[in-house]
């Protein structure tokens, strides 16, 4: 990763902080997990929509571990945006399966319902 900050690769070192986040979540370390991918937010200034996208999901997703539901749906719903905006279909449909499962956990059954069917008609 030194390499790719000496050569100012700012898309590759996001990719591998998303990486790292994604692996320390596997070992359970949430909160390095988490600084990984919020470290990833510097695609931000390459405008790299899908990098952004995986960094706001990445950081979603450690939240939702956690049980932190209100920053899961700040991110989740940050992350939507950026999947629209990119036209990204699979982004999108996966990000509102996934606010679903917020909702749900929330026991909000018509918002989990109406997230769900949003993501099916995008996945059909």
């Amino acid at each position: 990763m030194q390499l790719r900050r000496e050569i100012d690769d700012k898309v590759g070192e996001g990719k591998k902080l998303i990486q790292m986040s994604i692996t320390y979540c596997l070992l359970g370390e949430y909160t390095q997990g988490m600084e990984n991918a919020e470290s990833a937010k510097i695609a931000q200034s390459t405008e790299n929509l899908s990098l952004i996208a995986a960094s706001l999901m990445e950081m979603g997703i450690i939240n939702y571990r956690l049980s932190q539901y209100p920053q899961v749906l700040d991110s989740y719903q940050q992350t939507l945006a950026v999947s629209r905006k990119n036209s990204d279909r699979f982004g999108e449909a996966t990000t509102l399966n996934n606010l679903g499962l917020v909702y749900d956990s929330l026991g909000h059954q018509i918002e989990a319902l109406d997230s769900y069917q949003q993501a099916l008609g995008i996945f059909r």
